[in-house]
């Protein structure tokens, strides 16, 4: 995943809405393949932060929509479609 990554630039070349997609199936595959529940979300979340950061992007994470985040994560392996609507939602310029 990690090099597909690489191989996309980092994401640097697209829109927001292609990015929005591409960090939906990143996060995705980054969280299935990740062997233990317990850690996921907060690496995952930091490793974004890092590459949105370069991108001129954050996720807004506030208290009130993590419950949102933490179920879309849960859903994205089998039905991604909240975890899309959630970054669409929170994905801020920085």
């Amino acid at each position: 995943m990690f090099k597909q990554l690489e191989e996309e630039s980092y994401l640097k070349k697209y829109s927001r809405t292609d990015l929005v997609k591409k960090l939906t199936f990143y996060m995705t595959e980054l969280n299935v393949l990740h062997p233990f529940r317990e850690g996921n979300g907060r690496i995952i979340r930091e490793y974004f932060r890092i590459l949105l950061e370069s991108l001129g992007y954050y996720i807004n994470f506030t208290k009130n929509n993590k419950t949102s985040y933490f179920k879309a994560m849960i859903d994205s392996p089998y039905d991604s479609e909240n975890l899309l609507k959630f970054i669409q939602n929170n994905l801020r310029n920085i």
